[in-house]
């Protein structure tokens, strides 16, 4: 049934090549590469919602299946979720990592999925510099350095100091108290923010 299906989609038959996929899908409901096959089907019958489903189950089957991360993430980005498609790119980056034997076709895909992260990071700084303000009006000025050394150190502006000395690490991390309370107050904030968008 999944050659079937090949061959119909590489003819053009895409809902006929989506029917094969789904029969051999269910003959071997824990094969993930017939869900991905089904899923290109889908993609091909620009039925995003079975796509993402069919690409949901096969990483449920298999999470290190660097295909179906692929189009998962690439779906994500076609219908505007930026964040989902950036925790799938990290994801296929940590998977790839070392290995340096790719095709020139996945390496591009490679660079794309770094370049999308940097881009959503970068839209996410910006969104918070432009919130902070409002975010740490309660905070005492001591505790807006604070934050705002937090944010600096989150962001990559801002190294993080190391007392070689005493071999002590002073780090505003995610760790500490003070931070949680202050990621707690710009979350909510934020929170806020797009309740009134």
């Amino acid at each position: 049934m999944n050659t079937l299906g090949i061959i119909c989609l590489q003819r053009g038959e895409v809902q006929l090549s989506c029917d094969y996929h789904r029969r051999a899908v269910a003959a071997d409901a824990h094969a993930s590469v017939l869900l991905v096959n089904l899923a290109k089907a889908q993609r091909a019958a620009n039925d995003d919602a079975g796509e993402l489903d069919s690409l949901d189950k096969a990483l449920n089957l298999d999470p290190r299946d660097v295909t179906a991360l692929t189009r998962r993430a690439q779906l994500y980005e076609r219908r505007g979720k930026g964040l989902d498609a950036c925790r799938d790119w990290r994801a296929l980056l940590a998977l790839t990592g070392g290995n340096q034997n790719y095709t020139p076709e996945f390496e591009e895909i490679l660079r794309h999925a770094r370049t999308s992260i940097a881009e959503q990071h970068k839209q996410y700084e910006s969104y918070i510099n432009d919130n902070m303000e409002e975010c740490l009006a309660d905070l005492s000025k001591l505790q807006r350095r604070r934050a705002s050394a937090f944010m600096d150190v989150y962001f990559g502006r801002r190294s993080v100091y190391v007392n070689r000395c005493a071999a002590f690490i002073f780090r505003l991390s995610q760790r500490t108290s003070f931070s949680r309370r202050v990621l707690s107050v710009v979350y909510n904030h934020c929170r806020k923010l797009a309740k009134c968008t």
